[in-house]
């Protein structure tokens, strides 16, 4: 019977647990009723009855203990969120560089502020005083050197050996366009060496061909002889340069000791930044260079310096002037929407060739006087038709002189005649009608075959390729390049009209984005990437 009794106990408990006093009593009274023969019983059920629900009203369970019923609320309803632990790579991190907690939005980095660097690069000194001895010293420590070329050839031929471990027919070619110096701003961005792997698309296509696969590559020629120039040529060649730059990347990150930074696959010759390791005796830190395959850009580069050198050593020192100041100021990252080094290069020789008549006229003739460069563009372009072309505005008349040279007894020096270069983009160059020639060098607005950049708010820019002339160099120049550009150009003449004639180590500030609005955010200065 007792037995009943839990039973029948158990099945009117509540959903907590807890037996209802009114309940208890309607128990009692059946059990008086049934057992009403068994008094002896009946007494033993009281008792035990009794002692059960003072149990009950005195026990509370302990998590009810010091709740109350809150007023409901934007959360009501939902779990508390449970504690954030930080993960293992959180704890490798340290204490101030743990992670967000999940729900916790942290605070996003807008693209194109300033960020505390761990490498600040500060402004050049110079131990000469005065503008132009302070330009001559930093011409010197930026020039190519001897021992920078006995590095670049060095590179190239580690990085040969290590493709031809892939492709046995590559051949490597290395350029460096000024000093190999490290500690100058945006100098990973923007590196001084590029390095260029020369291969013909039809091996490309043969080597490459498991990494396409058949349908993109076509059939096989009957034998197993290789993929044939027809092959190739269905294949998309950007493609097929986009897979051989990544092929040789990893072949030199794994194998060769490099590490990749970066990738600009969006512009028009596409290429990879990498960081070559030192090189004992002659570089004790990593060289950043540009690698690509099949570029045609940095050996026309490297053939317009060398010629300069040869026929007119300012032009060259103008170049070098003209990059660094675009390089430290951030105005020469083509993938961040700026013209590239190889265009303010166009830049400052077509300023030579059309220099105005009151600053002492032109320097330099159009390219048919370049002897290298005119016979490479011979060799790469197609005849151009520029009878429907404009007019050409009127120009001074040019005092020529051999090889490419128009005047030969102008003595300006080269801090003078970057202050001219200013000038003239900043006021007589007029972006919006006239294009960049130096095929023609003489100002007049943009061939018929020359597409036009235009932007939406601001003038464009049009810079004509000397080696193809259907191409536009200045096409991927986005419309916040193009107020940096002017911003900097009217920065730069704002200092020349100082009162100690502009300071060298002040134009040469490196640029920094514009602050996020936090409070007691560490000061920002440049760095060398």
């Amino acid at each position: 019977m007792s037995l009943n009794i839990n039973l029948t106990l158990n099945s009117f408990r509540g959903g907590d647990g807890k037996l209802d006093v009114g309940v208890l009593i309607m128990i009692v009274l059946l059990l008086l009723t049934i057992t009403a023969s068994d008094l002896s019983q009946l007494v033993f059920v009281l008792i035990g009855a009794a002692a059960y629900a003072m149990a009950q009203a005195v026990h509370v369970p302990a998590k009810r203990l010091g709740t109350c019923r809150a007023a409901p609320g934007p959360s009501a309803g939902k779990q508390a969120p449970k504690a954030f632990k930080p993960s293992a790579v959180d704890r490798r991190l340290g204490p101030n560089k743990t992670a967000s907690a999940p729900g916790v939005a942290s605070a996003p980095v807008a693209p194109g502020l300033r960020q505390p660097s761990s490498r600040p690069v500060a402004a050049p000194s110079f131990e000469a005083v005065g503008w132009d001895a302070e330009v001559t010293e930093l011409v010197q420590r930026i020039a190519p050197t001897a021992e920078g070329d006995r590095a670049v050839q060095r590179l190239a031929l580690m990085v040969q050996q290590t493709l031809r471990r892939t492709i046995p027919e590559v051949e490597v070619i290395a350029f460096a366009s000024g000093g190999l110096c490290r500690g100058t701003a945006f100098g990973v961005a923007v590196p001084e060496v590029d390095i260029v792997v020369s291969v013909s698309p039809n091996v490309l296509a043969a080597r490459l061909q498991n990494r396409f696969g058949h349908r993109s590559m076509g059939s096989d020629p009957p034998g197993g002889g290789g993929w044939s120039s027809t092959a190739a040529r269905r294949l998309d060649a950007r493609k097929l340069q986009k897979s051989a730059i990544r092929t040789f990347t990893d072949a030199l990150v794994s194998a060769g000791g490099f590490k990749f930074r970066r990738s600009a696959f969006r512009g028009q010759e596409p290429k990879v930044t990498l960081l070559a390791p030192p090189l004992p005796g002659l570089s004790s830190d990593a060289i950043p260079v540009d690698f690509g395959v099949n570029n045609t850009g940095p050996l026309h580069n490297a053939a317009l310096l060398l010629e300069l050198g040869r026929l007119e050593i300012r032009a060259r020192d103008l170049i070098l002037l003209v990059k660094r100041w675009a390089k430290d100021r951030g105005i020469c990252h083509a993938a961040k929407g700026h013209l590239s080094p190889y265009c303010w290069t166009l830049l400052a020789i077509y300023f030579l060739q059309v220099r105005p008549g009151n600053d002492g006229g032109p320097l330099l003739s159009e390219l048919a006087g370049f002897q290298l460069a005119s016979s490479l563009a011979a060799g790469t372009t197609k005849p151009i038709d520029d009878r429907a072309a404009p007019t050409p505005a009127p120009q001074p008349p040019r005092s020529r002189g051999p090889l490419g040279r128009a005047r030969t007894e102008d003595k300006t020096t080269v801090g003078a005649l970057f202050k001219e270069f200013v000038r003239f983009y900043k006021r007589t160059f007029d972006w919006r009608k006239e294009a960049v020639s130096l095929r023609l060098g003489v100002r007049s607005p943009p061939r018929k075959l020359l597409p036009i950049h235009i932007m939406v708010f601001d003038d464009g820019v049009t810079t004509e390729d000397p080696f193809d002339p259907t191409r536009n160099l200045g096409e991927g120049v986005s419309e916040d390049g193009f107020r940096r550009l002017h911003a900097e150009f009217a920065r730069a003449e704002a200092l020349f009209g100082a009162p100690d004639g502009g300071s060298l180590s002040r134009l040469l500030e490196p640029w920094a984005p514009p602050a996020a609005p936090s409070s007691g955010e560490a000061p920002f200065e440049a760095t060398e990437d």
